[in-house]
């Protein structure tokens, strides 16, 4: 469809019936030449373009792409993108402007903009580049934003609200995302046990690894996990406080090398789980990134997931604990599956007996 069938036209003056009115648009539109696109994309999902529109603050807009796939053949994408110029209203001076193409990994481009840029209703303007695209995927990017609704065949559309998700049994959830299921064109799966151990550690006979409410340090943990297809054998470094929050460092000597901020924020019928995640260098240490000024800059390359705290059965601990399946049963006792919980004490993977009724949040292919 061509993007005049997209765009936003008023007229907002009072005109007498037999009067002729003029349209006028109301949004801006920016054209994207972008080249030098790294292969290991892959399969284009979304486009988004986010600027700095105050220090610190961020919006956002997005493009959903389908039927492009990029190759050692395949590198550049030409886009058209329209807006709200009174939403996305300009760029700070010094602020960042980022580009994010998500696919099968999630690249990134940003520069700083020094003199600024306001954004003007019916203009518009180009954005070209050419290099400097960043890989910045960690495990948590493979996990979709979103819970399913009950009949399973689609996301609820808040981030954060503890009702509307859909409950299942674990035989009821095996039915229905058993094998791959396809939403809004894009390919999910139903997460195995080591795939949310990777996001939240599994429980252990030493204890759990992300406390909110008590100081703990945790060096060299020895986790068994699996980011899409591939199984690693990682270690880990974890820091946890009093105050609601707990740091990790993970994926040590792996490509996912990752700084993780678990955090349980009690807002009533939007308590939740916020967990942000960031590739860094292998220099950086776990007393770095247990810090909360690490995390009050370089936020352009964080993966943020909110997980509401939705209890089970659509009634038991809502708006205080969050239940979330896996596909996998446990070895030993069939009546037992594994799922990943969290409450206002901690959060970890541990199994559950397959008749209670979870959420379930599935995980990109």
């Amino acid at each position: 469809m061509h993007l005049r069938n997209k765009l936003l036209l008023f007229d907002e003056q009072a005109h007498s019936i037999n009067q002729i009115f003029n349209l006028v648009a109301k949004s801006s539109i920016i054209k994207f030449n972008l080249s030098g696109i790294p292969q290991e994309v892959g399969a284009l999902r979304k486009l988004i373009y986010r600027v700095e529109t105050a220090p610190g603050v961020f919006k956002s807009v997005p493009l959903d792409v389908t039927g492009v796939t990029f190759s050692a053949s395949t590198s550049s994408l030409t886009a058209f993108l329209s807006f709200d110029p009174t939403v996305m209203t300009n760029t700070v001076a010094g602020g960042k402007v980022i580009i994010r193409l998500k696919g099968d990994k999630l690249y990134q481009w940003s520069q700083s903009v020094a003199l600024g840029k306001d954004y003007v209703a019916g203009n518009r303007y180009t954005g070209a580049v050419s290099s400097g695209w960043a890989d910045i995927t960690t495990p948590l990017y493979y996990v979709a934003e979103y819970n399913v609704t009950q009949d399973g065949d689609g996301f609820v559309t808040d981030l954060t609200s503890c009702s509307g998700s859909g409950y299942f049994t674990w035989s009821e959830a095996f039915d229905l995302f058993n094998n791959t299921t396809t939403i809004g064109g894009v390919n999910y799966h139903w997460p195995s046990d080591s795939e949310w151990f990777g996001i939240v550690p599994k429980y252990v006979k030493t204890g759990y690894y992300v406390h909110f409410k008590t100081e703990y340090s945790y060096d060299n943990v020895y986790e068994s996990v699996k980011v899409r297809s591939e199984f690693f054998n990682v270690y880990g470094n974890f820091r946890t406080t009093p105050n609601n929050i707990s740091y990790a460092l993970r994926y040590r000597n792996t490509v996912w090398y990752s700084a993780w901020r678990y955090e349980y924020i009690a807002d009533g019928n939007n308590t939740h789980m916020k967990i942000i995640s960031r590739k860094v260098a292998t220099s950086v240490t776990v007393g770095a990134i247990a810090q909360e000024s690490f995390w009050t800059s370089g936020t352009e390359k964080d993966i943020v997931r909110y997980f509401p705290a939705g209890g089970y059965g659509s009634s038991s601990y809502q708006g205080e604990r969050g239940y979330f399946w896996s596909s996998t049963a446990h070895s030993s006792n069939n009546s037992y599956a594994w799922y990943m919980l969290f409450n206002t004490d901690r959060a970890y993977s541990n199994n559950t007996p397959k008749i209670f009724k979870n959420t379930v949040r599935l995980f990109y292919d």
